[in-house]
């Protein structure tokens, strides 16, 4: 109370003067109980990903990176200590420093274990809910919740008019494409979607079923 009387602006007890450092192993082990997930779909080695792999000659190798990004191809999250044991490697520095950079290449993103993700799932349910009805009005943002990464994914506005039809019992892509185009074709003006034919829109809505679409659903979105 005297704080806000004087109108002070930092507490003094929010602050920790002599912060305590974690040992080496409590830092691992930390470490080692962290998850992450693959984002999009499982691909080769970034282009620009290689060189900075063959002049850091004692960091994890294309093999380990491989190997990484074939474990999280299920696009379910994996531990560090999981991963870990994937790259077949006896130093823990290399499995880090191999997320790290799939990290920086915005290839994996941080994930609670599935056993959180799954408690957060009703609630962003709601909110995609919320935002699938925006995007059929033209207003919504490109992203969807995701509980496992506890943050957005990018998701174009056409594909979230497919998941809105799906949503509302459309079966099939044809399904799913004569929903977004109903909508589409009220709109004065769509950009490049709104001027795709009835059969184009089944086409992406065909490849949007064999590759994103289950990636939504293992990322808890759908």
């Amino acid at each position: 109370m005297r704080d806000f009387a004087v109108n002070r602006l930092f507490r003094r007890d929010y602050w920790v003067k002599d912060p305590r450092p974690l040992t080496p192993r409590e830092r691992d082990e930390a470490l080692r109980r962290e998850h992450v997930v693959l984002e999009g779909p499982r691909a080769d080695l970034p282009p620009s990903l290689r060189p900075v792999l063959a002049l850091n000659r004692i960091g994890p190798g294309d093999d380990a990176i491989a190997r990484l990004l074939d474990a999280l191809g299920d696009h379910r999250p994996r531990s560090l200590a999981d991963l870990h044991d994937v790259t077949q490697s006896a130093d823990f520095e290399k499995t880090l420093q191999a997320v790290t950079l799939l990290r920086g290449y915005g290839r994996l993103a941080v994930a609670l274990p599935e056993t959180e993700a799954v408690l957060a799932r009703r609630d962003a349910g709601r909110l995609n809910l919320r935002l699938l009805g925006l995007a059929a009005e033209g207003r919504g943002p490109n992203v969807l919740a995701s509980p496992v990464t506890g943050g957005g994914i990018e998701v174009s506005r056409l594909h979230q008019l497919f998941l809105r039809s799906r949503l509302e019992g459309g079966r099939k892509p044809a399904d799913w494409a004569r929903d977004a185009l109903a909508i589409l074709a009220r709109e004065p003006f769509s950009g490049d979607d709104g001027t795709m034919s009835a059969a184009e829109l089944e086409t992406r809505a065909t490849a949007f079923a064999q590759s994103e679409l289950p990636i939504l659903e293992a990322l808890m979105i759908v």
